[in-house]
């Protein structure tokens, strides 16, 4: 018998974009056993209810494409999050044995960071080919964009991407104040029916909420992603984009609309003035050089 996927995590009203809980955790790199990855799919269903009232009228022909790679989370103590993200990375790629503690004492020593900081997403990506398994490689994106992002999701890439973090570390624009990065490894779309040709569904392998027309993904074969990427070859085909995503902050998932994260992004030019270069280890030219439209994208190796 054919095994069903698992179902995603619930998602927030698309606007404002909020987590689904507020519990935070404050242990030194801390791998949350007990934390829930997976919600039933039931409650995936009033999300997709608030985004349908959002949009008024004709909304009979809007579907629900979800696809979520459960991730283990490990919270930070300090301005760790960047080393956090990666170790959740690294723990999705098959490497459970790699730490926070590791990772700093590996970072401190290449003179990357003092506390914990990751301010240069080229530093991460290098720290991540050292401890991602040999079928996997790790590189620099530059020139960030929904479409982009959505492609590699498609194809299950591990995504860490730096953006500022509001008071709910939900996407924000604080020009790089606030930076924090995150773990994206997974996606919840809206698109309309009639414009992108019902066989899509009839395509993909999906389990289905009826109620709302949500369907969930489970492992995406290559010859799907290609077949996704083609139908979704640029925005025009999408309603909205939602990402699941996991920051060191919370033990729970986070979603945010795509489109939220990607100006977020593009918003990082400068550090906080507060913080000294006595303490943090901050590249000359800044957030713009470093970090602004810029993200980390693991991946397996094509045989």
């Amino acid at each position: 018998m054919t095994s069903l996927p698992p179902s995603p995590p619930p998602l927030p009203p698309p606007s404002p974009p909020l987590m689904s809980g507020t519990e935070l955790v404050s242990h030194s790199g801390t791998v949350m056993e007990g934390a829930v990855v997976d919600r039933q799919a039931g409650q995936n269903v009033s999300v997709c209810q608030n985004y349908l009232k959002s949009l008024g009228s004709c909304v009979s022909n809007i579907a629900f494409l979800s696809h979520y790679r459960p991730v283990l989370p490990v919270v930070q103590n300090g301005p760790m999050c960047g080393l956090v993200a990666l170790v959740m990375a690294a723990h999705l790629a098959g490497n459970d044995s790699v730490s926070t503690e590791n990772l700093l004492e590996m970072a401190r020593n290449k003179g990357f960071t003092k506390q914990g900081e990751m301010f240069l997403a080229d530093n991460l990506q290098e720290l991540a080919s050292l401890v991602i398994p040999v079928t996997y490689s790790a590189h620099v994106v530059n020139n960030v964009s929904c479409i982009d992002i959505l492609h590699r999701l498609f194809d299950e890439e591990i995504l860490l991407i730096p953006y500022d973090a509001d008071k709910n570390f939900s996407p924000c624009q604080k020009r790089g104040h606030k930076a924090h990065w995150a773990v994206v490894t997974g996606f919840l779309l809206a698109f309309n029916k009639k414009r992108n040709a019902r066989n899509i569904l009839d395509y993909l392998q999906t389990t289905m909420d009826h109620s709302q027309e949500l369907h969930h993904l489970g492992t995406i074969e290559s010859n799907s992603a290609e077949y996704l990427k083609k139908t979704f070859s640029s925005l025009e085909n999408v309603e909205a984009i939602f990402i699941y995503g996991h920051q060191g902050k919370s033990k729970y998932v986070s979603k945010w609309l795509l489109n939220s994260l990607v100006a977020s992004n593009a918003n990082l030019v400068e550090a906080d003035p507060n913080r000294s270069v006595d303490e943090y280890v901050v590249p000359p030219g800044g957030l713009r050089e470093s970090l602004c439209n810029k993200f980390v994208t693991i991946y397996r190796n094509k045989l």
